[in-house]
């Protein structure tokens, strides 16, 4: 049972950096300016996207294989996020109907939620198969570079929260 959690959690880690990180580099540097054709390349800003980063301690051939790997998986990934991306604007609509429709509204919820079920077991199927090709040294090695960077984004996070910029007791709180 203890590794069936672990391997749980460590999905759970990739698949949030992996979303972490495409959502942060769609805010900031907008769509991907590269092409997925076996060298996916960070969006237009310094960090990067957080797992892509990480792949770097990878060695360079295992690096490639992982890439194409997930590249295989693309139109899957991009296609369930478009269709999230139009059932959230559907749902915001039944939101804001007038007259107010609790079915429409429940409906669009439903299809939603399922949407984003189904976008996360495509992507959490995605970094399997990546991790999959990798030996177990290199595994190890991505898994402990994803904690630490999940570790250091946490707390530079934190640390903003109680620099006196923001939040209780600074200017303005």
């Amino acid at each position: 049972m203890r590794i069936g959690l672990t391997i749980v959690l460590l999905i759970s880690l990739a698949v949030n950096m992996l979303l972490g990180g495409f959502i942060a580099g769609r805010l900031v540097g907008g769509p991907f300016p590269g092409r997925f054709d076996g060298e996916m390349r960070p969006a237009r800003f310094d960090a990067g996207p957080m797992f892509v980063k990480g792949l770097e301690v990878l060695d360079p051939d295992q690096r490639k294989q992982f890439r194409q790997v997930l590249s295989g998986h693309r139109k899957e990934i991009t296609d369930g996020f478009k269709k999230t991306r139009e059932l959230r604007l559907a749902l915001a609509d039944a939101l804001a109907a007038d007259p107010w429709d609790r079915a429409k509204v429940d409906e669009a919820v439903a299809a939603l939620q399922a949407a984003e079920s189904a976008q996360q077991s495509a992507i959490a199927a995605a970094i399997v198969s990546a991790f999959e090709t990798l030996p177990a040294d290199q595994r190890k090695a991505l898994v402990e570079e994803g904690k630490r960077i999940e570790s250091a984004a946490h707390e530079r996070k934190r640390t903003r929260r109680f620099d006196g910029r923001r939040g209780p007791g600074g200017p303005g709180g």
